[in-house]
């Protein structure tokens, strides 16, 4: 017969039948379903909100929260995230597991064990409500603290017990002299100050830690999320590009980005999905520019933690000028940018059409890089990345110039032959430069030091 602890939660039955009676009719043959919930009991001083925990003033050792349920065999790892600290230095914050025990009782709950991420070191406690004690040398420690944004995976192996942990997608360290319970949950304890917050997940899981910076897929047919996915299965195509202004627009694929006229600030184009962690690599294609010089375009990363729904003001943003190989930055991705002096060595010529710039995020180092044309890497000086980013073009030159992006893994869409344009084509293209939002231009001759001063 099937024994149900206190480490692991209760079944859910079929029909809401009430679990006692549930019990008796199914005896040992009913079907265990994981709970829906991350955090199962907390203190009462820290608020759960979905996946994610809050501190909400109280008692420091009281501040502590469990996951919703146990392991007791096998290997197994729970990611945690450090949304907020006060000081962005995860003073405070303990991330570990606890022995399974009855957590309804919020007087006292049983021994816990979890590092501290201001200094990295391990502590543990007899009542993971009370206080706490350092484990020396069981962790070697860091001068470094956690800052916010950073990943804890903590990982449990039931067969020897042992407890370790990684830091951003780091090697594992094993916590020295610990033997764990027979049973434990995720733990978590929020003793630094009043909105404090962490994010929890269980493994196969983890993309709910980062679901604001990946925006659902669009089906096709706008078919309702839930029946498409069990339509199509694993085999539906995920967008490239996403949010973009308003005179701007994405082709078919989803890939391709084309400006369409209208002012020229506005003309900017995000990924649709970002990166939070680990070194990716986003690959952008000049596909065509009127001179074939890459003058107005630029391409590099925005921050990923933005609104991107707001079409009248995004956050910061960094790219590279198609035209000079120099740097500018924007507050507002949809405003002007101002040329970043000294962060790329710029070139003399501008990029052919068909030219191919890959950016590389590493958001361990927070680095920005640049490859063209399969090239060497080059960093940029003196630019630290937001903790998530999103790929970002600006196609701040021509009506009809167009750009391409490719996500890791992904190919690029196949490049359209350029049409020849008619006489009438391109007057209909000046008139429409001219007269969108009287729009007037400045003259661009050299390289992309001028712009500062055109998007002004």
């Amino acid at each position: 017969m099937q024994t149900i602890t206190e480490g692991v939660p209760l079944p859910v039955f079929p029909n809401h039948v009430p679990q006692n009676a549930a019990m008796r009719f199914h005896k040992s043959k009913y079907a265990f379903h994981k709970s829906k919930y991350t955090f199962g009991a907390s203190s009462a001083n820290v608020v759960v909100l979905g996946n994610s925990v809050v501190r909400n003033g109280g008692e420091d050792l009281a501040a502590a929260a469990v996951g919703a349920r146990g392991v007791r065999e096998g290997v197994h790892v729970f990611t945690f995230k450090i949304d907020r600290t006060r000081g962005n230095d995860g003073l405070g914050i303990f991330v570990g597991v606890a022995a399974a025990i009855d957590f309804q009782n919020r007087s006292a709950w049983g021994a816990a064990y979890a590092m501290g991420l201001h200094g990295r070191n391990l502590f543990s406690w007899r009542d993971g409500l009370a206080a706490a004690t350092l484990e020396r040398g069981a962790l070697e420690g860091s001068e470094d603290s956690v800052e916010d944004g950073s990943v804890v995976r903590v990982r449990v192996d039931m067969e020897t017990r042992e407890l370790s942990f990684s830091i951003n997608s780091g090697e594992y360290e094993a916590a020295k002299g610990l033997t764990l319970p027979l049973i434990v949950r995720p733990f978590c304890k929020l003793a630094g100050f009043t909105g404090d917050m962490v994010a929890m997940a269980y493994e196969g899981d983890e993309a709910s830690l980062a679901a604001e910076l990946a925006p659902p897929t669009a089906f096709e047919f706008c078919v309702p999320q839930n029946a498409s996915m069990l339509r199509h299965g694993v085999h539906y195509q995920p967008a490239v590009l996403g949010p973009h202004g308003s005179n701007v627009r994405l082709d078919d694929s989803t890939a391709t980005v084309i400006r369409a006229g209208g002012r020229d600030h506005t003309a900017a184009a995000v990924g649709a999905r970002g990166t939070q962690f680990g070194v990716a690599t986003y690959t952008f294609r000049l596909d065509h520019t009127l001179a074939d010089d890459g003058l107005g375009v630029f391409v590099g990363v925005a921050d990923g933690g933005v609104d991107y729904a707001n079409e009248k003001s995004w956050g910061d943003a960094w790219a590279l000028g198609c035209h000079g190989g120099n740097i500018f930055q924007w507050e507002d991705g949809l405003a002007k940018g101002a040329l970043v002096r000294g962060a790329l060595p710029g070139i003399d010529e501008g990029f052919k059409n068909g030219t191919v710039v890959c950016v590389r995020v590493d958001m361990g180092s927070r680095e920005l890089s640049f490859s063209v044309d399969g090239t060497r890497f080059v960093v940029a000086k003196g630019i630290t990345l937001p903790r998530t980013v999103r790929p970002f073009c600006k196609l701040s030159g021509s009506s009809g110039d167009r750009l391409s992006l490719a996500y890791d893994g992904e190919a690029l869409p196949p490049c359209q032959r350029e049409r020849q344009l008619t006489l009438a084509d391109e007057a209909l293209i000046e008139a429409t430069i001219d007269a969108a939002l009287a729009n007037p231009k400045l003259p661009r001759t050299s390289s992309d030091t001028v712009l500062s001063a055109f998007l002004e």
